[in-house]
This record gives structure tokens, C-alpha cells and sequence, in this order.
């Protein structure tokens, strides 16, 4: 249990981390090609899903962030 104490801080900065590389690729641009592709993907709907994914992953990351500080608010 200790173990996981003394790597708090590294994980938390990992998953905050990862949150940002989600955010920018859920609200970068989508260059459009010309022509017919066949690779090319209609991003519209999946777009939409991917960011209210993250924004829900951030509300739980930062629940996790803060709980141990509301715990000793409360309880003391």
C-alpha cells in the first residue's frame, strides 16, 4: 500500500497527461481531401462521442484528484 502512496503523484501526473493528448485529438481539425478517398472517414457523430467521453474521463480523474482531500475535510 505504501508503494502505491509514494507513486501517486506520477500517476496522477500520467493520467492528466493522457487527458491532454485526448482532449487535442478529440477537438483538433479534420483536414478534408479532395476527391474520393477511400480511407477517409465521416467524423461527425463519432467526433461528438469521443469528446463527451473525455470530458466524463476528466470528471472521474479529477474526482479520484481531489477525493483524498475532500475525505479529510469532512472526516478529519
Amino acid at each position: 500500500m505504501m508503494l502505491f502512496n509514494n507513486l501517486r503523484p506520477y500517476f496522477f501526473a500520467l493520467a492528466f497527461l493522457l487527458l491532454a493528448i485526448s482532449f487535442y485529438n478529440a477537438y483538433k481539425t479534420v483536414r478534408k481531401t479532395k476527391g474520393d478517398c477511400p480511407r477517409c472517414v465521416s467524423v461527425g457523430k463519432n467526433k461528438n462521442k469521443a469528446r463527451v467521453y473525455v470530458w466524463l474521463v476528466a470528471l472521474i480523474v479529477t474526482a479520484m484528484f481531489f477525493i483524498n482531500y475532500y475525505l479529510r475535510f469532512l472526516f478529519g
